[in-house]
């Protein structure tokens, strides 16, 4: 089952089967307070995705949509665009549009972190049982006010905070 067929995922502002929305901040453990954010919120495909302050937006939000491959997740913004976050051949974490067919680049697994409540975020596309997986991280930014980057990193196991990710669920009344 892939996300384009029908009735393979929810549609979008749908609700679980809990009845609370399925949406998530994802917060980065070190540097405190900073969340996966579509720059700008800009609706165009292939969007830079940056580390970012929470401001609640939409273009913070995103949804767990399961792949057709038990453990695989499509991250979905909640943007009203439909797009997923993808890794660039760049080495860039960006949303784009959804492929018709399962593209590993789009699909994202989760590996917990030695700190309770962290995974590492870890597309299909550079999966490894090496000693040095590509997971999502950050990179760039200044003290200016420019948000870093998120992009592909090969995981430090010394220095993994700026790599591990919460889910931090949205709750509105």
């Amino acid at each position: 089952m892939t996300i384009t067929e029908k009735r393979a995922v929810a549609p979008i502002g749908s609700k679980s089967t809990h009845g609370v929305q399925d949406v998530f901040y994802i917060r980065l453990l070190e540097p405190k307070g900073l969340v996966l954010d579509v720059f700008q919120n800009n609706k165009a495909d292939n969007q830079q995705v940056i580390a970012y302050p929470l401001n609640e937006g939409l273009n913070q939000q995103w949804e767990f949509v399961p792949a057709g491959a038990p453990g695989w997740w499509y991250l979905r913004t909640k943007m009203g665009t439909g797009f997923v976050l993808t890794l660039a051949a760049s080495g860039s974490i960006v949303v784009s549009r959804p492929a018709e067919d399962e593209r590993d680049d789009q699909l994202w697994c989760l590996s917990p972190t030695m700190v309770p409540g962290y995974w590492t975020v870890q597309s299909k596309s550079v999966v490894s049982n090496a000693l040095d997986p590509k997971v999502i991280g950050i990179s760039g930014g200044t003290s200016g006010g420019t948000p870093p980057n998120a992009v592909s990193v090969t995981l430090d196991y010394a220095a993994f905070k700026g790599q591990a990710w919460a889910f931090a669920p949205l709750f509105k009344p």
